[in-house]
């Protein structure tokens, strides 16, 4: 049974802008570290222990989102933020001062998870400024700003290590860290914690199994969460062996962000006023499946070729991952704590499952056939979405209150979903 509660919403623009900027630092701090961590960890604890550090990382991860509701109702929103930055700010220090060492890979593990919690705080601190009518456009230009630093990033920190090698990436990040704390203590630290409950991981997990809504739009995160790990993993990988340099790759792993910084504000938008997200998430699952799986078919050496391949593959991504949050936080609000944290967790499982799926798959076959096993299971991913109770549009909303006639047009989604009822196809494996 759907979760219906009431959201207790307080919208503040100055706070929304302030937010959105704060996502553009983040971008940049992300992606100028994220990039140069592989190598570091290469030098540090060798090129075969690189997996394990990622592995470590994420499944620590998925255990600490799965109890930080509770963290956060014991010590308060605001002080748990301020002390995770402030220890975040003393790893890049040490990484930065400190010669390398194989105890870096502890270091390296507390910053990659104290940075996805930071991103974790972020989105339950915008959810506290935001209304769920405009949810999707406050969304779209969030997540479109932080894309762009996205961007920015890989450009300043391979100009640092080229010119001044490792030490001075991490300074750079320590740098930024430290503008981000003292915006973030000035702006918010007054914050309030409001839980409504406080549920051990059985409970969460049989709250979340017995909402269809929180369960689908997790299993569509999911398979959005999977395709990130198999294209962060493997593509570069994959283009190596077809003779592209880093530079060539690096810059290809820059542009494919146009896509994200371009279309989700727009995306965002369209979902509030004219469709709500269920349909647009079914139209981007298909064309985002459809196109990891013709990567397989690729042969060509060509740069321009790859850019445009991988490009369209980001066009699916952009829009479904605007549209799985705009989705998802007009299902709940900043009081959702355990909510949002379990939502999170998507990440952490695909970058567990992924490599595992991955290895065997590469047992048997040719790296070309992982991106057509990820293409299928991102199609699968359209059954969850279609189980979906869609939020109603602006648009909608005025239909159905007699403010506007309804346009008289054959809805495909509606079809499809009476054709293919969901619940049969679960409980006969048939259409």
């Amino acid at each position: 049974m759907p979760i219906e509660q009431k959201h207790h919403e307080r919208i503040d623009k100055k706070k929304i802008k302030l937010i959105t900027f704060l996502a553009f630092l983040m971008g940049i701090g992300g992606s100028s570290l994220y990039y140069v961590i592989s190598s570091y960890l290469e030098e540090s604890v060798g090129e075969n222990n690189v997996g394990l550090v990622y592995s470590v990382t994420y499944l620590a991860l998925f255990f600490l989102l799965l109890n930080f509701h509770k963290l956060i109702n014991k010590f308060g929103k605001a002080r748990i933020f301020f002390v995770l930055q402030f220890v975040k700010i003393i790893i890049l220090t040490m990484l930065g001062l400190l010669p390398i060492s194989s105890l870096d890979a502890i270091l390296i593990v507390g910053y990659l998870m104290l940075s996805y919690i930071t991103w974790v705080e972020m989105d339950i601190i915008l959810e506290s400024f935001s209304m769920d009518k405009i949810s999707g456009r406050i969304r779209g230009i969030y997540l479109a700003v932080h894309s762009l630093g996205y961007m920015v990033g890989p450009i300043i920190s391979t100009q640092l290590l080229g010119n001044f090698g490792f030490p001075s990436v991490f300074l750079f990040g320590m740098l930024l860290n430290s503008v981000f704390l003292v915006m973030t203590l000035l702006h918010f630290r007054m914050m309030k914690t409001e839980m409504r409950e406080v549920p051990g991981i059985w409970k969460l997990l049989g709250k979340i199994m017995r909402d269809r809504n929180m369960a689908g739009i997790y299993l569509v995160s999911f398979v959005l969460e999977l395709f990130y790990a198999f294209m962060v993993i493997y593509m570069p990988i994959y283009l190596l062996g077809l003779g592209f340099s880093w530079a060539q790759i690096g810059l290809m792993l820059s542009l494919i962000h146009i896509p994200f910084i371009v279309l989700q504000y727009p995306a965002g938008m369209l979902a509030d006023k004219k469709f709500g997200e269920k349909e647009m998430i079914i139209g981007a699952l298909l064309l985002l499946g459809i196109s990891t799986s013709l990567i397989y078919f690729i042969q060509s050496t060509d740069f321009f070729v790859w850019l445009a391949v991988l490009i369209f593959t980001r066009v699916g991504a952009s829009l479904v991952d605007i549209l799985r949050d705009s989705y998802f936080y007009k299902k709940v609000d900043a009081g959702d704590i355990d909510l949002i944290d379990f939502f999170r967790t998507a990440s952490p499982v695909a970058f567990i499952l992924g490599p595992m799926m991955a290895s065997l798959l590469l047992l048997f076959f040719p790296m070309n056939v992982v991106f057509v096993f990820v293409g299928v299971i991102i199609l699968l991913g359209v059954l969850p979405a279609m189980g979906l109770a869609d939020n109603l549009s602006e648009e909608e909303i005025m239909v159905k209150n007699g403010a506007k006639t309804a346009v008289s047009r054959w809805n495909f989604w509606k079809a499809l979903e009476r054709r293919f009822v969901i619940s049969k196809v679960i409980k006969t494996g048939r259409f």
